[in-house]
């Protein structure tokens, strides 16, 4: 039977979603925020689209006009020509990772009729392209929840200061000195320009995240997970802050982010900070709290109570500092703690929290394409 399709999406994304694993949801699960993917294709291929990696587009995959490119950042928009049109301009990344990404983002999007973001690029958005905010794609893992008896501080968080370009020292002293002059003889003098200068890198969030893991660590139970957390040069500037490490890094989780959910749940608190403050980048973190039914402790977006209900974490950025917010993490009785825990689990049967969800995004995609077909 033939199909009349309503044109082509081609998905422009990280190498390690090539065309082949588009439709593999179990690959997809084992990535924060794979599982969007599958999601879309699901909702574009309801809707009569024909949907391809841009790894098939290049090899010559027929497609169907009009074809529009759904770009993860940028990637693919050197293809762009008689075949396939610019579409939707997308990121889930961190502006703090992903920086010249998003200090380019007026000259990128004039390309793209479309960009979806997080709520805080629409001051960078070129109004040449039609911007609608977007937040993380959440799904329900049905996760196994533990039951025994949960005590403790988990952080399950990348370590990705090593990846940088650039590194900025927290301070003047020689050691800092010495890295930001090596960094800057090392990369790009457009990149340091960026990292030095642009306003968003100074809302990174990191120093806080290890504050309050080395006030945690050197105090209560702690456990640590994550990639990048065993290069412990990068803490030489702070005995403590390795000494920490070396007693509460546990490795990294395996087996995907159901693994990740079923390891978070073993525990009474969840450090969910994001790496940098803007409006509306609101990442899994908090989420993946709430879902394994354990208290998200949360720093990041200032407009975070417009999304999650106030009563299902707690807000560390409403403390004066990292010692006030561990007193009163350790002062929480175990009533309080359970009113925190049922209100995450009526805020995940909200309709609140069905708006962020992986198919309403999907469907948002979709909608935003046939109108543009």
């Amino acid at each position: 039977m033939t199909i009349n399709y309503y044109g082509t999406i081609v998905i422009a994304t990280l190498d390690i979603f090539s065309g082949k694993h588009l439709r593999d949801q179990q690959y997809l699960l084992k990535f924060p925020g794979g599982i969007f993917l599958f999601d879309l294709i699901q909702e574009a291929e309801k809707n009569k689209f024909l949907v391809m990696g841009l790894d098939e587009f290049k090899n010559g995959k027929e497609s169907v006009k009009p074809a529009y490119l759904v770009s993860d950042m940028g990637i693919g928009l050197e293809c762009c020509g008689d075949k396939l049109s610019p579409g939707i301009l997308w990121a889930l990344e961190s502006p703090i990772v992903s920086t010249r990404f998003y200090n380019s983002l007026n000259k990128i999007t004039e390309k793209f009729p479309i960009t979806l973001l997080w709520s805080a690029c629409n001051e960078r958005v070129s109004q040449k392209s039609n911007f609608e905010a977007i937040f993380w794609p959440n799904h329900n893992y049905k996760n196994k929840i533990f039951e025994g008896n949960k005590e403790g501080i988990v952080a399950v968080t990348a370590y990705k200061r090593h990846l940088r370009l650039i590194w900025i020292p927290s301070k003047l002293n020689l050691y800092g000195i010495i890295r930001a002059v090596a960094s800057m003889v090392l990369h790009a003098p457009r990149t340091v320009w960026i990292k030095f200068n642009d306003p968003w890198v100074h809302r990174d969030n990191t120093n806080n995240k290890f504050n309050l893991i080395k006030e945690v660590g050197l105090s209560t139970k702690l456990d640590i997970y994550g990639n990048g957390w065993d290069k412990t040069s990068y803490f030489k500037n702070s005995k403590e802050m390795m000494n920490v490490i070396k007693k509460c890094y546990k490795g990294v989780i395996n087996g995907g982010v159901k693994q990740k959910l079923e390891t978070i749940s073993k525990y009474k608190f969840c450090i969910c900070y994001e790496n940098i403050k803007l409006n509306g980048y609101i990442t899994e973190k908090i989420f993946d709290a709430i879902q394994s039914r354990v208290i998200p402790v949360y720093s990041g977006a200032p407009d975070i109570e417009n999304y999650v209900w106030p009563c299902s974490f707690i807000n560390a950025d409403k403390f004066s500092d990292v010692k006030a917010l561990v007193t009163y993490i350790n002062s929480l009785s175990l009533e309080t703690c359970e009113q925190i825990l049922h209100c995450g689990e009526r805020y995940l049967n909200s309709d609140d929290y069905s708006k962020l969800s992986s198919k309403n995004l999907a469907k948002k995609f979709i909608n935003k394409l046939k109108a543009l077909a």
